[in-house]
């Protein structure tokens, strides 16, 4: 049942999470941008290579939608930048590694 809350849980904030990143993205970058590969390298000054080198893509984050309650909004938005997606890569850490992990049963 804490498992099934968490998912609950993370599923919600996700959908927060993925709003806000997708406004955001929108106001700085001025709507979709599409680049070749020769000018992401080149991003973030007038030197070839200069910038902040592209991640690696299995740390590549991907944006996921859901809904959850306004309460459940406002309390995310209370805590400092950056909280709601670090609580909810915990959570979602944590119950993975709990589906993962074998049952322990106990006979009483």
């Amino acid at each position: 049942m804490e498992a099934l809350f968490l998912i609950i849980l993370i599923i919600i904030t996700c959908q927060v999470l993925s709003t806000c990143l997708l406004h955001t993205y929108a106001d700085v970058a001025g709507g979709t941008v599409e680049m070749t590969t020769e000018e992401k390298k080149t991003i973030g000054g007038k030197r070839r290579g200069a910038g902040r080198p592209p991640v690696p893509e299995h740390l590549r984050k991907i944006s996921y939608a859901n809904k959850i309650r306004p309460d459940q909004v406002g309390w995310l938005q209370s805590k400092k930048r950056g909280f709601a997606a670090q609580f909810l890569e915990k959570v979602i850490d944590e119950a993975m590694q709990a589906e993962n992990e074998p049952e322990t049963y106990h006979k009483h």
